[in-house]
């Protein structure tokens, strides 16, 4: 696909790549080799995913792996353990946070004072994921309320991926995406929004299709959005043909 039919000049894409414990033992790699990867691709942001509960040892290794290149990292779930000091940031499922009791929510809020956008290059930070335009819309007032002050908000998934359980959240259709960017137009003019973070099996054959998908809105405006995945950001010839997409910055 040519440029023009794969971005708009005012769509810049930075990455966001999601360290995976299954991924890592399926792989036979360790956090050091995937950080150091991301650091000498200039990427400076990850997030850590675990869906076991990760040992006091794992976290102290990408703790250290983070601090030796100096990327910042987000812990996925275990709100506590973010709450104790681990991770410069916390990401939080659309079901976990709805189950989240008051004082854990409460502890959150202590902790994320101050919180920053990603393209802040500082911290704390603080995201969720959202599977529907309502849903995004109630994470923006979540918010804008200081209920839950976010750095972003994740939106997908975007294509079909395995990561996730079979028919948790299934693919989202181009009619979301549009009524997304509606509703984004609108919020926009009541003040700054979150950054974007989109999810769900990126990769570097259909980012183009969401590139062109978010620039087909009639208002158009400089703005930056973020690709996360597990495993085409942690393949060193994907990260090449990502390189090659218009408007990428690592």
């Amino acid at each position: 696909m040519s440029k023009k039919e794969t971005s708009s000049e005012s769509l810049r894409i930075r990455a966001y790549p999601i360290l995976d414990e299954d991924f890592l033992q399926m792989a036979g790699l360790q956090p050091m080799d995937l950080i150091d990867l991301w650091a000498d691709e200039g990427i400076t942001i990850f997030q850590y995913r675990n869906k076991q509960k990760p040992t006091k040892a794992r976290l102290e290794e990408v703790e250290r792996n983070a601090r030796r290149r100096r990327l910042r990292w987000i812990l996925n779930d275990y709100d506590q353990l973010f709450c104790d000091g681990v991770a410069d940031g916390i990401h939080l499922g659309w079901e976990d946070w709805h189950g989240l009791p008051e004082e854990r929510r409460q502890a959150l809020l202590r902790r994320l004072n101050g919180v920053q956008s990603l393209q802040a290059e500082s911290t704390p930070l603080c995201g969720i994921s959202t599977h529907t335009p309502d849903q995004w819309s109630e994470a923006l007032t979540l918010h804008r309320s200081g209920v839950l002050p976010l750095s972003y908000i994740a939106f997908g998934p975007c294509f079909k991926t395995t990561s996730k359980k079979s028919g948790l959240h299934p693919q989202l259709q181009k009619e979301a995406f549009e009524e997304l960017e509606r509703r984004r137009d609108e919020a926009r003019k009541k003040g700054e929004l979150p950054d974007a973070v989109f999810i769900g099996g990126i990769d570097p054959d259909n980012l183009p299709v969401l590139v062109q998908t978010l620039s087909n809105t009639k208002k158009k405006e400089e703005r930056t959005i973020f690709v996360a995945s597990i495993r085409a950001l942690s393949d060193p010839l994907d990260i090449r043909r990502f390189r090659s997409i218009p408007n990428w910055k690592p």
